[in-house]
């Protein structure tokens, strides 16, 4: 894959198909994560990620799974940056 500035990923194909559409560009790709839940992405290649208004939606088992992947694609300094509504 060419350089990236920003990569996304999606388990909805079509969400994919639409991101590739209207968002695309040369430096930003879109993935789509597999069953397995890995992400085609390198080991240790990203630099951050975020994980946005998500892990409330999902199962803890899927949820540490998520986190787990996120943590393989990060480079030893890079950093997540996860969000959950907090209405309290």
């Amino acid at each position: 894959h060419p350089r990236s500035l920003a990569v996304g990923a999606d388990i909805a194909s079509g969400q994919i198909d639409f991101a590739r559409e209207h968002v695309g560009s040369s430096q930003v790709r879109f993935v789509e994560i597999g069953e397995s839940g890995s992400l085609p992405i390198d080991s240790g290649s990203m630099d951050f990620v975020t994980c946005i208004e998500v892990l409330e939606h999902i199962h803890p088992y899927y949820a540490l799974q998520l986190l787990t992947e996120a943590r393989r694609v990060l480079k030893p300094s890079g950093r997540i940056l996860a969000t959950t509504p907090n209405y309290r």
